[in-house]
């Protein structure tokens, strides 16, 4: 089985203290060593049926947990080391764990089982719970192995249900897609050089406050607008914004970096998460604006534009500055963003089925690894066999 692997290099120079990158891309062809063994909605019973005792299995299991502000979305990888394995086979394929690592990606906690009765929901909610329990963004009040094992249940409720209506679901060519809404996963710094980009795919991200590894929020490429939606106000986080004006050889690009440290962040959280401003500057690289903000109506789209013209006045160009930096400029340069991303993103959208078809045929690894990351997709495991 073929796969594509998609290599990104970035050429850079700095005029006018502003990156712009031009992202090259070329495509090789290589050898996946491991075959599609089953992906689901049924969680963690339904993943066990498709295990076997003979052979070297790695998959991985999606969770979704705690309710509104304090939902969270964690991973799990599963390593099967079939005791019926024979010996020298054995060998081999536990010796390809870092490769099933990085075809799956990352993962917040892992479980290592020799037979498929080892495979419980309680083992490997028990698992998830010890590597869970410290997180600082998780309701730690409310938090226990029976309010992990009830959300559970309600998401693989929820994703039946899901399921169910899927073939009912229109397939809209011009929906916008996050990060979050891919099949597979993007990494921050994917998205950073996405925003970088002059007509990158994405033009906002958002990451949480955290210098050495910084957790993607989301990103997008719906501008101002789209971001606010992911503002919490019970949060601290640091992104990035391009604004385009205008289009082809008049367009003209200002990029603005966000600090957001919502209302609701208590005083010690924002005074410790607020230190690390200028070590996320320097992640992010130049800007020409910094923008810091409390509440949603500090960061509207007028609001954004309105100090983008007033720098460009500081910066000496007043004359041009309210026709060339206008919202009817920034438009243009959405649209013809969102012409650009659709190009990029145009895989991420499944065609619509056609009525009375015969049933779809297995998914494709990488597929079906896309299918289990994407938060828009109610499959929530996925099993590869090596071999």
């Amino acid at each position: 089985m073929f796969k594509c692997i998609r290599i990104v290099s970035l050429v850079c120079d700095v005029p006018s203290a502003v990156y712009f990158l031009q992202l090259q891309s070329r495509f090789l062809f290589v050898m996946t060593k491991f075959k599609y063994a089953g992906y689901g909605v049924g969680g963690i019973e339904e993943m066990s049926d498709h295990m076997e005792d003979n052979t070297v299995m790695f998959g991985m299991l999606r969770f979704v947990f705690g309710k509104g502000k304090f939902q969270r979305t964690k991973y799990v990888l599963v390593h099967l080391n079939g005791e019926g394995t024979p010996v020298v086979k054995r060998g081999r394929y536990n010796a390809m764990r870092g490769e099933a690592e990085a075809e799956l990606g990352q993962c917040h906690s892992d479980v290592q089982i020799m037979g498929v009765e080892e495979f419980t929901v309680d083992n490997v909610l028990e698992t998830l719970y010890k590597n869970s329990v410290n997180d600082d963004n998780i309701d730690s009040s409310g938090f226990s192995l029976e309010t992990l094992k009830k959300d559970m249940e309600e998401m693989v409720a929820q994703a039946k249900a899901d399921l169910g209506a899927e073939d009912d679901t229109p397939v809209d060519p011009n929906k916008r897609l996050t990060a979050k809404d891919m099949k597979r996963e993007i990494k921050w710094t994917e998205a950073l050089q996405m925003v970088r980009a002059d007509l990158g795919p994405f033009n906002w991200f958002l990451v949480t406050p955290d210098p050495k590894h910084p957790e993607l929020i989301n990103a997008g490429s719906g501008s101002v607008n789209e971001m606010c939606e992911y503002l919490e106000d019970d949060q601290v986080y640091f992104g990035m914004i391009r604004m385009g004006f205008g289009t082809g050889q008049f367009r003209r690009s200002k990029w603005i970096f966000l600090h957001w440290s919502g209302e609701d962040v208590s005083g010690f959280k924002r005074g410790k998460l607020n230190a690390v401003e200028g070590d996320m500057k320097k992640l992010f690289g130049p800007r020409n604006i910094d923008i810091s903000a409390t509440s949603k109506d500090e960061c509207t789209l007028e609001t954004i534009i309105e100090r983008v013209q007033r720098a460009v006045v500081t910066d000496g160009n007043a004359s041009d500055a309210a026709d060339a930096y206008s919202m009817e400029k920034f438009l243009e340069a959405l649209e013809e963003e969102k012409q650009e991303a659709k190009k990029s993103f145009e895989e991420e959208l499944p065609p619509a089925p056609e009525p009375g078809g015969a049933a779809a045929p297995a998914p494709s690894v990488e597929n079906a690894i896309r299918s289990v990351r994407a938060d828009r997709e109610p499959y929530n495991w996925v099993l590869l066999r090596c071999g």
